[in-house]
């Protein structure tokens, strides 16, 4: 694997005689072998069948650590800090002009490489940061472009009510199949809450168990206007509890759960019947590392 220092072409020979198309700077490109022009100038010969200068001005190979880092900007063109992140000046990282703190979503617009072979992020203000996946989340799959859409707000609500983020998020992954469930879809609700707010609604289809046997029957459930007012009303429910008790979430509150392993716990039983509710939340934020990314 090789990146583009600077704008270059591809073409379909040796010779450079016919462009088949344009690499602007940071483009990742995979080598399947070195090809020699007729006048003893090797070239790049790419898994796609095209051949690029082997220039060391605007090529440069990817150094040996390159699965430790991302080599692409996902769909959503957002990514998420973990740990402290410095921001440079230049691809080589020789002036540092700012720090982001851990927890941070970041808006990248272009892929770079540094001399040495190592791929970073572009920010919209010409600046660079670390594209190194032990210090950043930003996959491109279904599971991760929902994190990185979806993480800013929960954190902000969260911290707000006093509760755990990452179950959140979790709850909100789950429930909503990574929002891709209709519910989810057609009215932002992610946690499947039945009713109207503020007087909108949209009405599914939904299985309900009753005398001993599952029924499909059509329901209204709350359409929310955006994420952030669908995560705050479940902040809200789990805050104020149902109307016969109000402390009948305590157990998910930051101030009664130490850990969230706590959290999730307090929910079977509560907020679900599901005996394997929490196990299934707990698995979620230990695999995509939710609990670093939000709480």
């Amino acid at each position: 694997m090789a990146g583009t220092l600077k704008k270059t072409y591809a073409y379909t020979d040796t010779s450079f005689k016919t462009i088949k198309q344009t690499l602007p700077a940071g483009s990742v490109i995979h080598i399947s072998s070195i090809k020699w022009s007729n006048g003893g100038t090797p070239r790049l010969y790419t898994t796609e069948g095209y051949y690029v200068s082997a220039n060391k001005q605007i090529v440069v190979a990817a150094n040996k650590n390159i699965e430790s880092y991302y080599t692409f900007i996902n769909s959503t063109g957002v990514i998420n800090t973990l740990t402290k992140v410095g921001v440079y000046s230049d691809t080589n990282f020789t002036r540092r002009v700012k720090t982001y703190r851990g927890k941070t979503a970041l808006k990248i617009s272009g892929l770079a490489w540094s001399n040495g072979g190592t791929p970073r992020f572009k920010l919209s203000n010409g600046t660079y940061i670390t594209t190194n996946r032990h210090s950043i989340f930003g996959d491109d799959t279904v599971t991760s472009n929902f994190i990185n859409k979806y993480a800013a707000a929960v954190r902000t609500v969260s911290k707000k009510y006093g509760l755990y983020g990452s179950v959140q998020l979790a709850q909100a992954a789950l429930e909503s199949s990574w929002g891709r469930s209709s519910l989810t879809t057609s009215a932002l609700n992610f946690f499947g809450v039945k009713g109207d707010y503020n007087g909108e609604s949209v009405v599914v289809a939904t299985k309900e168990y009753e005398n001993g046997k599952w029924i499909t029957i059509k329901a209204a459930f709350r359409k929310y206007p955006n994420a952030t007012a669908s995560f705050t009303d479940n902040a809200e429910l789990l805050v104020n509890g149902p109307g016969f008790n109000s402390n009948y979430y305590a157990g998910t509150w930051r101030k009664n759960a130490k850990t969230y392993v706590d959290a999730a716990n307090a929910l079977t039983g509560t907020y679900a019947t599901d005996p394997n509710y929490a196990a299934k939340l707990i698995q979620l934020i230990k695999t995509y590392n939710l609990h670093a990314l939000v709480d």
